[in-house]
């Protein structure tokens, strides 16, 4: 009977080991559970959260959408109304100090119909319209005129300076024909 006692106190400490390492599955499980639940609600709080900052896409319904397009539409198709610089080509030698550069210019000023006295205008400043360019052209290089962002810098410049003397409307953009020797 005291060999059974023993036994018993030492089986006695043997399993309180156990459940001090863990416990039973049953707890380990309830453990990983609630875990995963806490987990999920952090991140469901998260998404709230981010959800309410950022703003929802507008929504445009289909009359709308139609009826920007039309607009585009016809936007795109009045094309603008020409007027040429003069009869001949604007020539100038470029500002390049290594190596001379001629350059010969076609201009074409164009301009929305809705300026209906700009042409008068146009005709009456052609002089000045084409000494405009002619300075331009004066103050640019070779290298400047070779390349498209070049090119487009001189037109807006052009749009820039003769809108400046302009009174009975506004240019939209500035055609340049170049060739340069």
């Amino acid at each position: 009977m005291a060999e059974e006692e023993k036994k018993e106190g030492e089986e006695a400490p043997a399993e309180e080991e156990k459940k001090k390492e863990g416990g039973s599955p049953i707890v380990k499980i309830l453990i990983i559970v609630i875990i995963i639940l806490v987990a999920a609600l952090i991140a469901a709080i998260v998404a709230s959260v981010v959800a309410r900052k950022t703003k929802a896409p507008e929504i445009q319904y289909e009359e709308e959408v139609v009826a920007e397009e039309e607009e585009h539409k016809k936007e795109a198709k009045e094309p603008l109304l020409a007027y040429p610089l003069g009869d001949d080509p604007i020539t100038a030698r470029l500002a390049d100090m290594e190596e001379s550069h001629m350059v010969s210019a076609e201009v074409t000023a164009a301009y929305d119909k809705k300026y209906s006295g700009l042409a008068e205008e146009l005709e009456a400043r052609v002089p000045q319209l084409r000494d405009i360019v002619n300075t331009s052209l004066l103050d640019k290089t070779f290298k400047e005129l070779q390349t498209q962002e070049g090119k487009i810098a001189l037109q807006k410049e052009l749009v820039k300076k003769m809108n400046q003397v302009l009174k009975d409307g506004q240019l939209d953009e500035v055609y340049i024909q170049l060739v340069i020797q």
